[in-house]
């Protein structure tokens, strides 16, 4: 949210659903531009667009999200500077894509290994002080985070079969992955990092740019096509409770 507007920032992963009622047909009293991070047409954008959807509904169509997706106004590594800069009224990401920026919020998308499962991490920003840390870092950015929403473990597949962490340098694997804790991560073990939207993946995976993704889930993945040039998955991440 940028602060003297009362606009919003989303961040994380994705996937409310709420009750649908029916929808006014009246002019909306506001409408906001929010980018995503993901692909048209993929489950987790329509899941904000049914987050949106719900939205219009419940505030009797006075507030109207519009859902755009990722590339749509600036580029992925962007949404944060065009939320901040009035050019989106929000935008629905990462903070791992941001964390050269502000290294804090790398922990309000994930938190490498701090979790056992989403629970523990709703438990942290609820009650831990998560929330009101992460509204701290992006304030600095002239935005507000209104929190996290989460979806299942991820999965990273690879062209290549892995055996054992020396594997990943022995065999010169290059891995894409934003920046943060995660790429940290992959660089001490031994991986190339490239950093690409989900939206280049595929085409780097299928022409040799990169050997394995950390991107996201099981049917993430195979709802990208992953599966059939990179059938080799780990799982679950490191990085996702």
């Amino acid at each position: 949210m940028r602060p003297n507007l009362q606009k919003t920032l989303v961040s994380a992963a994705v996937g409310l659903a709420l009750g649908l009622t029916g929808l006014n047909a009246h002019a909306a009293e506001w409408t906001w531009k929010v980018q995503s991070l993901w692909q048209p047409g993929t489950t987790n954008q329509k899941a904000f667009e049914r987050f949106a959807a719900n939205i219009y509904a419940m505030t009797d169509g006075r507030l109207e999200i519009k859902t755009l997706p990722v590339h749509s106004v600036v580029k992925h590594s962007e949404t944060l500077e065009a939320v901040g800069a009035g050019i989106l009224d929000g935008h629905h990401s990462g903070g791992a894509y941001f964390a050269g920026k502000e290294a804090g919020l790398q922990i309000c998308t994930e938190l490498n290994g701090a979790f056992e499962n989403t629970y523990q991490a709703q438990l942290w920003f609820e009650y831990g002080g998560g929330t009101e840390l992460c509204r701290e870092a992006y304030a600095k950015f002239g935005t507000y985070y209104v929190g996290p929403v989460w979806f299942g473990q991820e999965s990273m597949p690879f062209n290549k079969p892995l055996h054992s962490i020396d594997d990943f340098k022995a065999k010169g694997i290059k891995m894409r992955s934003p920046e943060g804790m995660g790429a940290a991560i992959w660089r001490r073990i031994g991986a190339g990092v490239v950093t690409l939207p989900g939206s280049e993946v595929f085409t780097a995976l299928e022409r040799g740019v990169i050997d394995g993704t950390d991107w996201g889930t099981l049917s993430m993945n195979q709802e990208l096509g992953y599966h059939k040039i990179a059938p080799y998955p780990l799982y679950p991440g490191f990085h996702s409770a």
